[in-house]
C-alpha cells in the first residue's frame, strides 16, 4: 500500500482547513458587513473565473511565469 501525501506539498496538505478558514471569513464579512457583501457581487464571478480558468485548461504556474519573460511574445498575444 502506498501513502499518496508523501508527494504532497504544506498547500496542498493545507488547502481544506484554507478553504474552511475562507468560508468563515466569507459568512462573518456578510453577517456583519452587509454593505461590503454587496458590493462584492461582480467580484465573485471573477475571482471564480480567474481560479477555475487556469485548472480547466491545464496551465502550470511555472510555464506562466516563464512565458511572461519574453516582452515580444506578450506584445503579440495582447
Amino acid at each position: 500500500m502506498t501513502d499518496d501525501s508523501a508527494g504532497l506539498g504544506w498547500i496542498e496538505k493545507l488547502l481544506a482547513l484554507w478553504i474552511f478558514f475562507c468560508i468563515v471569513i466569507g459568512l462573518a464579512l456578510r453577517k456583519y458587513f452587509p454593505e461590503f457583501s454587496q458590493n462584492l457581487g461582480i467580484g465573485i464571478p471573477i475571482g471564480l473565473f480567474l481560479m477555475i480558468y487556469p485548472a480547466m485548461t491545464k496551465i502550470e504556474l511555472h510555464e506562466l511565469k516563464e512565458a511572461f519573460k519574453n516582452k515580444k511574445q506578450v506584445g503579440i498575444i495582447v
